[in-house]
Parts: C-alpha cells; structure tokens; sequence
C-alpha cells in the first residue's frame, strides 16, 4: 500500500483505503468491473470511504474512469482522508495498483466485515423491539434480516442483454429435441412430461384438488419417480408425518392396498414385498421436512442447505410467510406465500411442485369438474403459476347402479382420474388419463404404466 507519513484513524481500516486508492489512482478494467460488481457502498465501514466510492461509482462512464480530485471534492477540507489522497498523487502509480490476488482477500474481508457489522445491527433491532413488545414483529424482523444476510452478495436478478439468456435457449432446444419434447425432469405422468415438457427449471406448477382426489399420491408418485433418476427431491411435508410418507409410499411401490396395512391383512408375499420396497426407497435421494409450522423462510433454508433438484409442497394452505408465523387473514397469507414461494423458482432455477386445494365451488356444480377459477383463497395462485394442473376424480362422486357408476346422467369410470392442463404459459392446454387402482396409492398412467421403484 502506497502513502507517505500520515497516519490514518484506527476507526478506518487499511485494506479499504487500499481499494480506494487503487481505483482513484490505478483504474484498471478487470480491477473496476470486479468491484463495481461485487461491492457497493454499505461494504465500506467508514462514511468517508462509503461517500469516495459512491462518487466515483456515479462518475464512471464506460471505460472512462474519474479524475481523483472530482472524487475527492466530496470529503470535507482538510479531513485525514483528503490529506492521504493528496500524498498519494506524487506517488508511484506502480505503488497503488492492486494485484488480482489482493484483490481477491480484500474483497473477502470486506464481504465478511460487512456481514459482522449486519447481524450486530439485526440483534440490536430485534433485542429493542423485543423489549418494546411485538412479539410477531419481532420474528419478521429476525426472519427476515437473516434472510437477507445470509443472500447477501447473491447476484440480482436484474436487467440484463438479451445475449445473456440465449445460451440457456439453444441448451433448453437441444434438450428437448433429444428427449422428445421433455426439456424438464421426468415424471412418468402425461399430464407433466406430454403437456409441460417436463418439470422444468424456474418453473412453478401448481397441483390442485379437493380433499381426496389424489393430490399427495401424484406428488409422492413424482417424486419417487424422479428421484430415480438420480436427482434429489425435497419435499416440505407440513400435513403428513414422515413415517405416514414412507408407509404410504412402500405400498404403492410395492403394488399393495394400502387398506392391508391400515387393517393387518398382509399376506406373507404382500409383507416381504413392501419390505423391499422399503430397502429400495432407502437408496433414493428424497429430503422430508415434516415439521407442521413451516415458513417460506424455512423452505428456503432448506433449498440452501440441499440444494434439490426438485421442490415439492404439501400443500400451499399450511405453509405461512416468511415473517409471519400467525395467521391472521387466509386470502392475505396465501397470497404473499404464493408470491414468496414463486421468486423461489428464479432465484434458485429450481423446479417447484406446488399443492393446492380447491374452494368448494367445485361441489355445486353437476359434473363436479374444477375450474382454474377453484383455487382457494387467493387469485394470486393462478397467475403466479407457469402451469395449474387440476386433478378429477368423476368416482369420488358418482352413484353406482346395478354395477355401474354415473355422474350427471352420464356413466364414468369409477377409477379414471384426469388431470385437467388449465393453464400452461409454456404450450397447449387439456387434459390426461390416468387410473387409480381401487385400495392403492398409485396412478397408472394413461399412455404408459411405470412400476415405482422397480
């Protein structure tokens, strides 16, 4: 580091000075495109440092850097700053310039220094608000100040030139022309892989039914599937425990009611059949969170912590938003889970499975069939959704009659269940055949039948 005799306050520390001196005196391209885009003025500690780089920020024109004295005219006269940066004028720009390497630490410590300086300010925050009373303020405050400390120095997702995005495109093209269409990950299921191309990556897919229209078999089904081939599956699990999970998924791998645990009729074959279901389910890289208070910032800290492939909730109504643990209005907490849970899917280019419930408008219409318009509790589902895949199950409806099952006026089939593609920014809409098997826990597919985890 360059400078001559004087001595700068303690209170100021000598690597950011550094980096100050060597962009007002040794301006280099790479030197200036790193920090401009990794540094902004909160990672300076001292105002004067904070007001240096903020004018030579808004000087900066192209490669054109500003001369240091522009910059310098925002210290007050005669401060030790101001003082250091005449000396250094006289100086050697060979002494000022900084090396990649230094570079490199100096922006580590800074980065560090200023996430120290953040969490004894939120813990300032927290501890005055918490003796003011608050208690819910208080956890959205803490919430959402860790949140954003442990983001910080993530890249923006802001504007960008059109070359930047045209890389993925050509990637995505190729993808699909090589899997038949199938850009995303592979569910098994038509109404995923023929209509949305897959699960793809930032997209948010919404799964939405009334209770017992198979919603967590789909789910389940998914994710086994996909787990399968090699990828990692987190599922944020509020509404049913672990070990109803595994249960209920080594039957359906196994190919065996579900009403045989539930009642203890296993026969010998049936029981060393689920058994080894269970060893197979051990080998697939699926995470639970089966906490039953579950927040977006939860779900994120879990994404963090795993880095999934795969996202699913279940379901959208038990889990609350980031900074607020208590329910107060349902149209409210769904909406702003709905809007937290879809910045998700840019911010991590993550593929998310979103479960939802349909309102009960569905049960007073003839034929019972959902409409996008269902969604519960809030608009903002539908249009924050890239895809709404409503479930149907005529069966759960229909009257039987001398062995066959109707449904306003017409004859259905007691297992059809149809996933209904109402919204698809991506491609076309309609719907896919599927078929429940009486007593068990997996679909078959319309076009294709694809044992789990053979």
């Amino acid at each position: 580091m360059a400078g001559g005799g004087f001595r700068l306050s303690l209170e100021v520390p000598k690597h950011e000075v550094e980096l100050v001196e060597a962009l007002l005196f040794a301006p280099e391209k790479w030197l200036v495109d790193e920090v401009l885009g990794r540094l902004d003025a909160s990672h300076f500690s001292h105002p004067h440092l904070r007001s240096l780089y903020e004018a030579f920020v808004g000087r900066v024109q192209g490669e054109e850097y500003p001369d240091w004295r522009n910059v310098a005219d925002v210290l007050p006269v005669g401060s030790p700053l101001a003082r250091r940066l005449a000396e250094d004028a006289a100086a050697p720009r060979e002494r000022l310039r900084m090396s990649r390497g230094r570079l490199a630490r100096v922006l580590e410590e800074m980065t560090a220094a200023r996430t120290r300086r953040r969490v004894v300010e939120l813990l300032d925050d927290v501890k005055k608000r918490a003796l003011s009373g608050g208690t819910e303020d208080v956890l959205g405050v803490l919430l959402d100040g860790v949140y954003s400390i442990v983001h910080e120095g993530e890249a923006v997702d802001g504007a960008h030139p059109v070359k930047s995005y045209t890389d993925d495109f050509v990637v995505e093209l190729e993808e699909r022309v090589a899997r038949r269409g199938i850009a995303g990950l592979k569910t098994g299921l038509g109404a995923f892989d023929r209509y949305l191309g897959g699960l793809q990556k930032g997209n948010l897919v919404v799964l939405a039914g009334r209770p017992g229209s198979y919603k967590s078999t789909v789910a389940a089904q998914v994710a086994i599937n996909v787990a399968r081939q090699g990828h990692r599956v987190l599922l944020s699990s509020p509404e049913m425990s672990a070990a109803q999970l595994i249960s209920r998924w080594a039957f359906a791998a196994a190919r065996v009611p579900y009403e045989r645990f539930l009642d203890g009729t296993l026969s010998g074959e049936e029981q060393r059949a689920v058994c080894a279901a269970v060893e197979r389910l051990k080998q697939l890289d699926i995470v639970i969170n089966q906490s039953g208070l579950q927040s977006t910032a939860d779900i994120r800290r879990d994404i963090i912590r795993w880095k999934p492939d795969l996202l699913i909730v279940d379901y959208l109504g038990l889990i609350y938003p980031a900074k607020d643990l208590f329910r107060h209005d349902e149209y409210r907490d769904v909406t702003e889970t709905s809007r937290e849970i879809n910045a998700m899917k840019k911010e991590f280019r993550l593929p998310i499975l979103l479960l939802s419930q349909l309102n009960r408008a569905v049960e007073s219409r003839e034929d019972k069939k959902p409409q996008l318009s269902d969604l519960r509790s809030s608009g903002q589902v539908e249009q924050d959704a890239d895809a709404v895949v409503l479930l149907y199950h005529p069966g759960r409806y229909a009257e039987e009659r001398d062995g066959s099952y109707y449904l306003a006026g017409k004859e259905v089939d007691p297992n059809e269940l149809l996933f209904i593609v109402g919204k698809n920014r991506s491609g076309p809409t309609g719907a896919a055949k599927g078929k429940v098997a009486p007593g068990a826990l997996w679909i078959n597919d319309g076009r294709e039948e694809e044992r789990l985890i053979a």
